[in-house]
């Protein structure tokens, strides 16, 4: 008799089993959709370094007036904010991200504080004094810095790359 009293536990160990499978078999479309999904956005995003290093080249030979010439960069999904060099990705071709964007603030850090790069820049410091960061922004960037809430991606932070987050 002792024997007949495990096979009713084996049975629903077996059925838990079952349904543990097919509901992660279920899951995982979905989770591969969205793996794939983000790592092509993190490809992308990796794209915007060499518009960066022309946003420090241009700001590092010309200052200010440098900066106003990085209108026209060659990627039409990658712009370049004159002035600003703030440089923002939109995301073509990406089913449930399409015309997102996600946008990078050059900053310089003096002495404790924080500056956008023209503001920097206006303020008469050089800027081969200090190195130029980059800030990543997406959509629920959280800040109470008008330069960072003003120019924030819409890329959801799901989507987006860790820096980004």
């Amino acid at each position: 008799m002792l024997p007949q009293l495990h096979r009713p536990r084996r049975l629903l160990v077996r059925t838990a089993a079952v349904g543990l499978a097919l509901l992660i078999l279920s899951s995982l479309p979905s989770t591969l959709y969205y793996l794939a999904l983000t790592q092509e956005i993190a490809r992308r995003f990796y794209a915007l370094e060499p518009a960066k290093v022309l946003v420090i080249a241009k700001a590092m030979d010309f200052g200010v007036a440098g900066l106003a010439t990085l209108s026209d960069y060659p990627d039409p999904t990658i712009t370049i904010g004159p002035e600003s060099g703030v440089v923002t990705l939109t995301l073509r071709g990406l089913p449930d991200v399409e015309g997102s964007t996600l946008t990078v603030l050059p900053v310089v850090e003096r002495e404790g504080t924080v500056y956008p790069l023209k503001a920097y820049m206006d303020r008469g410091y050089d800027i081969r004094d200090n190195l130029i960061h980059w800030k990543c922004v997406g959509q629920n960037a959280r800040s109470h810095d008008p330069y960072i809430v003003n120019n924030r991606g819409t890329l959801e932070s799901q989507y987006a790359p860790a820096e980004c987050r």
